[in-house]
């Protein structure tokens, strides 16, 4: 895959959608994560689990363990090289949540892609 066709697929995805390397450092995402409230600043380059954990300690303890399962996800997502659905709170709020390695011009990345969960 070339790396412009996946950030067209990121750019276009109506949820949010964050591409991330192996160190949890966000490559790239769109601009879809602003309507959730979750960060106001763009955040490439930033470590995305980090991110997670430091606004979950914000907001209490289940919120913080919620994010140490999400980096659990992740890791197992990096191991088994598997697609990982799950659903997943996050302040209190149940997202449906997708883990995608994806092969991009030699390099395996993380896609993940967040939408809030109907009801």
């Amino acid at each position: 895959m070339k790396k412009s066709e996946l950030y067209n697929f990121i750019d276009k995805y109506s949820g949010v959608a964050l591409l991330v390397d192996e160190h949890s450092v966000v490559i790239y995402h769109n601009n879809n994560i602003f309507n959730y409230q979750w960060y106001d600043d763009p955040i490439v380059g930033c470590n995305i689990s980090n991110l997670f954990l430091n606004n979950s300690k914000n907001i209490g303890p289940l919120a913080y363990a919620q994010a140490l399962n999400c980096l659990e996800k992740d890791r197992i997502c990096w191991l088994t090289q598997e697609a990982i659905f799950n659903t997943e709170y996050y302040e209190n709020v149940l997202y449906t949540t997708i883990r995608i390695i994806v092969k991009v011009e030699s390099k395996e990345y993380l896609l993940l892609l967040i939408d809030e969960a109907s009801e």
